[in-house]
C-alpha cells in the first residue's frame, strides 16, 4: 500500500513538471557541415534554398536551446575558433530587431548567429552556408 502511494506521488509530481524540463536533444539533419550545438530541443532545416545579397544560394538551419545565451555563445566560440565575431546589434542582417542580443560568427561563405530575441526567450541559433557565386 505504501509503495502505491509513493508511486502515485512520483507520477503526479512528474506530470506537473513542464515540458521544458523533459527537453531532449533534437534529431538534427544538418547538411551545412557546420556544428550544431549539442543541447538543442528544436531544429528545422528550411525547405528551400535562398539567395543572399550576392546571388549565392544558401541553406539555413534554425535551432533553439533552453541553455543560456552565454553558454551557447561560448560553445560556438570554441567550436568555430577561427571565425570572426560580430555583435548582432552591429550586423546588417540582424540589427533591425531592437531587443536582439547575441553574436554572429563568420567564416568564408558560412555563419552561425546565436541570439535571444527577448529576455524570456529561448536561445536561437541560425546556421547558414552559402555556395560560391557563379
Amino acid at each position: 500500500m505504501h509503495l502505491r502511494r509513493v508511486t502515485a506521488a512520483v507520477v503526479c509530481a512528474l506530470s506537473l513538471m513542464t515540458h521544458a524540463s523533459f527537453a531532449t536533444p533534437a534529431d538534427v539533419h544538418n547538411p551545412t557541415g557546420l556544428p550544431v550545438y549539442p543541447n538543442v530541443d528544436y531544429a528545422r532545416l528550411e525547405d528551400r534554398l535562398r539567395t543572399d545579397d550576392f546571388g549565392r544560394w544558401c541553406i539555413r538551419l534554425s535551432a533553439r536551446s533552453l541553455d543560456s545565451l552565454g553558454a551557447v555563445e561560448n560553445w560556438y566560440r570554441h567550436a568555430l575558433s577561427t571565425a570572426s565575431e560580430t555583435d548582432l546589434s552591429r550586423d546588417g542582417d540582424y540589427k533591425s530587431s531592437l531587443e536582439l542580443d547575441g553574436i554572429k560568427l563568420t567564416m568564408n561563405l558560412a555563419f552561425v548567429a546565436v541570439y535571444k530575441a527577448s529576455k524570456g526567450a529561448a536561445t536561437s541559433i541560425d546556421i547558414v552556408r552559402c555556395g560560391a557565386s557563379r
